[in-house]
């Protein structure tokens, strides 16, 4: 996986370009089907940078999120939070997705259908039992 850093209006130092992608390496590793992230950081104005980052995957739109703070390392952490939560989803979608039914639960929609695939023509009766017994 390819993590890409990019400033506008300033330059960053090696070391905390090196931090960036170290924490953003922490929140999206494990996630095979993630082809990259871009990471942007606007410097305009050097209190309150601006933070902007794409997520590409294999079949899947790109994700998009940005934050603005005081601090680089929080707004850093709240888009590493984003992208994680992200790929947490499209990972549980993709799941479900791929079970069989009478595995994730969707085989059923509601009790009544649970009830009718059950009902008393499907079970034998007593009588059905006793008599299967003196054979």
């Amino acid at each position: 996986m390819q993590i890409r850093i990019s400033t506008r209006h300033g330059h960053l130092a090696a070391k905390t370009q090196e931090k960036i992608i170290e924490r953003i390496n922490k929140r999206v590793r494990g996630f095979h089907q993630l082809c990259g992230v871009s990471v942007t950081i606007d410097l305009k104005s050097p209190r309150r940078p601006h933070l902007s980052a794409t997520l590409t995957s294999k079949n899947a739109r790109d994700f998009a999120t940005s934050d603005t703070s005081n601090n680089l390392w929080s707004s850093l952490d709240r888009i590493a939070g984003r992208l994680h939560r992200h790929l947490q989803r499209k990972k549980e979608r993709f799941v479900e997705r791929h079970r069989p039914p009478h595995i994730s639960g969707h085989g059923f929609h509601n009790k009544d259908d649970v009830d009718d695939q059950w009902n008393s023509e499907n079970i034998p009766s007593e009588e059905t039992t006793l008599s299967m017994d003196g054979i």
